[in-house]
């Protein structure tokens, strides 16, 4: 006797409507891309905010980074008070950098207007399984589709968490890991993490 399977879909379901940014595929130069210097490990001396860190030593003796592919909330500065979420956000960032060996790589360009350098921040994995969200440090991983071993890229999960937005600038050329990107806020997004779902 055969059994029949009923599917029932709700038909009143309508997906949200995110933005679409263009994306046009990075040039490769010898199959890889070409970036501005070579990866290399730091230590984390202190977080300016949640998208800024000071390697080696805080202030001007050190060396500011600027997180590439993320704008999170801004801080307070004199005259301006901070944006919605921006305290969450440099608060988190620092719990999970601060003092910690990361590995600092590059996209193609090596410096913003600033003089502060542009890079990515890997976590080693181990480290990140016990410092990140195992939820979303999974979906992080899914995305990269990255070995167990594999260092953590933290753009991606600061994204992917809610603690930032993709900094998407018309004027900035598409990064090694824009779809990675992409995809990561657009998961925080639906899922109301993070700034998305406590900031207007």
């Amino acid at each position: 006797m055969r059994r029949a399977l009923l599917l029932l879909v709700p038909a009143c379901y309508t997906p949200p409507d995110l933005p679409v940014t263009p994306f046009e595929t990075p040039i490769l130069v010898d199959g890889t891309f070409e970036v501005c210097a070579s990866e290399r490990a730091v230590r984390v001396a202190c977080t300016v905010d949640g998208d800024t860190v000071d390697l080696a030593s805080c202030g001007s003796a050190g060396e500011r980074v600027r997180l590439l592919g993320i704008d999170a909330p801004e801080t307070a500065k004199p005259g301006e008070g901070a944006q919605c979420g921006a305290d969450e956000a440099a608060a988190f960032l620092a719990r999970v950098v601060d003092h910690q060996i990361v590995r600092v790589g590059f996209d193609a360009t090596c410096t913003d207007v600033y003089d502060r350098t542009l890079a990515y921040l890997w976590l080693d994995r181990a480290y990140a399984e016990r410092a990140l969200d195992a939820q979303v440090l999974e979906d992080v991983v899914r995305l990269h589709g990255a070995d167990p071993e594999d260092p953590v890229l933290l753009s991606t999960y600061l994204l992917a968490a809610g603690w930032a937005r993709r900094f998407d600038e018309d004027w900035v050329e598409p990064l090694r890991f824009e779809r990675e990107l992409q995809a990561a806020e657009r998961l925080a997004r639906v899922r109301g993490a993070g700034v998305w779902g406590t900031c207007d």
